[in-house]
């Protein structure tokens, strides 16, 4: 027959404590719900890429709790009261309604709630929606989403920009480019689109063309004489020809105001017979032209 002094049972019982308890005197396992889960979020709408604040209350004490949302998923523990706060981040889904579910792996406690996701509506617009031929064009936007690349296409010449992307606040802009001399009398439509938002923005940019202006020094000249030649609105630093009754009489090329003979240096010889002639200036890449009759004398 076997004896236990009162001490030993002692220690014992104090060994077996340590054991359920641990050393602190906490319980360690998890302790049922006392009451219906739920969770409570720190904002019910959002878009791809924010993050969010899931709060749960009424778990189980001390009890892993999973929280997901589509293809994000979490894993908390929760305090000795059933609590817990965790943060969320939105994917890349299409718009709608999503469930925010948080499930208890101890008790299967679940608590549902409801998250709206919406969708960027990027804008985008040209500098100006009418421009010149040889004057700068660039191409800006707003509300796409952060750091996502941007498709810029000129869908009427089948020109694009390159490495365009939007800042952290899903803003971009493009750098300036010259508009192409063919370009005038037309009109470009370019299609931006955010390459992860799926956020497109059409506009249309209108091109004219140059009206040039020519002066000569004097409407009514003497045979054989030289006439002095100025003329403006050309497009700049194009290809200026003068033709006297058809005939190439001079070139010039325009400054970057469009402007020829600005210097006084530009001139013809008028014909030797007949009693007018007509002096033409065409520019060699738009093709803007402009004539004057001059008198004979």
């Amino acid at each position: 027959m076997f004896k236990f002094s009162s001490k030993k049972l002692m220690l014992a019982g104090a060994a077996l404590a340590v054991s359920v308890f641990g050393g602190s005197g906490v319980a360690l396992a998890s302790t049922p719900p006392t009451s219906q889960p739920y969770v409570v979020l720190s904002s019910y709408y959002g878009l791809p890429g924010d993050t969010f604040t899931v709060n749960g209350y009424g778990f189980g004490g001390e009890e892993t709790v999973v929280i997901a949302m589509q293809a994000q998923k979490r894993t908390v523990r929760t305090d000795s009261m059933g609590k817990f706060s965790q943060q969320l981040p939105v994917s890349d889904v299409a718009a709608g309604t999503y469930d925010v579910k948080a499930t208890g792996t101890t008790y299967n406690d679940t608590a549902v709630a409801k998250y709206g996701v919406g969708r960027y509506y990027g804008v985008a617009q040209p500098s100006s929606y009418y421009v010149l031929p040889r004057h700068g064009l660039s191409i800006s936007g707003t509300s796409f989403k952060p750091g996502e690349a941007i498709s810029v296409v000129n869908t009427t010449s089948n020109t694009s920009e390159l490495n365009v992307h939007a800042d952290a606040q899903g803003k971009f802009e493009t750098p300036n480019r010259m508009v192409a001399y063919n370009q005038a009398n037309t009109k470009q439509t370019f299609v931006v689109k955010g390459q992860t938002s799926g956020s497109m923005s059409t506009f249309v940019v209108t091109v004219g063309t140059y009206y040039p202006e020519l002066t000569p020094s004097s409407y009514y000249v003497s045979k054989g004489s030289q006439v002095t030649i100025k003329g403006k609105n050309f497009a700049p630093f194009e290809g200026v020809r003068l033709f006297v009754n058809g005939q190439l009489a001079a070139k010039a090329t325009a400054g970057g105001d469009g402007s020829i003979g600005s210097t006084g240096d530009l001139t013809i010889t008028a014909p030797m017979t007949g009693d007018s002639f007509v002096l033409t200036a065409t520019g060699t890449q738009v093709g803007d032209s402009v004539s004057r009759t001059i008198t004979l004398k």
